[in-house]
């Protein structure tokens, strides 16, 4: 995790700056008086804090990453998209899956005789659903979805990529962003462009849409 230090005496300074234990040193000049030095320990320098315990952690994930493995190889080819803990698939009147809201069970997030009628996915963390109550969900990480974003990355619109199948095209999207000035420190609302586009590379893309792993044969 990055540290940051506000530095104004020149022994801290360079007893930051030769510390071997510390990597990714930056620096910036606020004043004459003051600057800011941020880094990271090396991994085998990282602090050990004493509320916490690893192997819980350890085991919590791989629990849970077993799981997913099991129903993924229970639903096999019906499932469309998943992710760390969930799961979109295809019910085929045979593979029903059991929910629940106990520790270790799933849960069925659309609610009850709620089903989705459309989906598309541009890869992860990025998909669009449309449900049988006409109610729909766009989830992009790294995008902010308001209401003017969405009038131009919605579901047509991700479809409309997908079937071009190339990288050169996208969707511009501009929005205002609250940040901090890294130099000031003040909040400020800048103006923020991103673009979106179609870059599955984590499978090979069939024609029909289908994937297969690399190297599959």
């Amino acid at each position: 995790m990055k540290k940051t230090e506000f530095v104004t005496d020149p022994q801290q300074f360079y007893k930051i700056l030769l510390d071997d234990r510390l990597e990714n040193i930056n620096i910036k000049i606020l004043n004459d008086n003051m600057i800011q030095m941020c880094y990271n320990y090396k991994d085998n320098y990282v602090e050990n804090f004493h509320n916490t315990n690893i192997l819980i952690a350890l085991f919590t994930t791989s629990s849970a990453r077993l799981r997913l493995y099991k129903m993924l190889d229970k639903l096999g080819r019906t499932v469309v998209y998943f992710d760390t803990d969930s799961i979109f698939y295809i019910d085929n009147g045979g593979n029903l899956v059991k929910t629940g809201t106990m520790l270790g069970e799933w849960t069925d997030e659309l609610g009850e005789n709620v089903h989705i009628t459309d989906w598309a996915s541009t890869g992860p963390k990025s998909y669009y659903y449309k449900t049988n109550d006409n109610k729909f969900k766009t989830v992009i990480k790294g995008f902010t979805l308001n209401y003017q974003n969405l009038l131009k990355l919605n579901g047509e619109s991700m479809i409309k990529l997908i079937e071009q199948k190339s990288k050169d095209n996208n969707i511009e999207l501009e929005y205002n962003q609250i940040t901090r000035d890294t130099l000031t420190k003040n909040i400020v609302n800048k103006k923020v462009t991103k673009k979106f586009s179609f870059g599955y590379d984590k499978r090979i893309v069939l024609p029909d849409y289908d994937t297969m792993p690399y190297g599959y044969n």
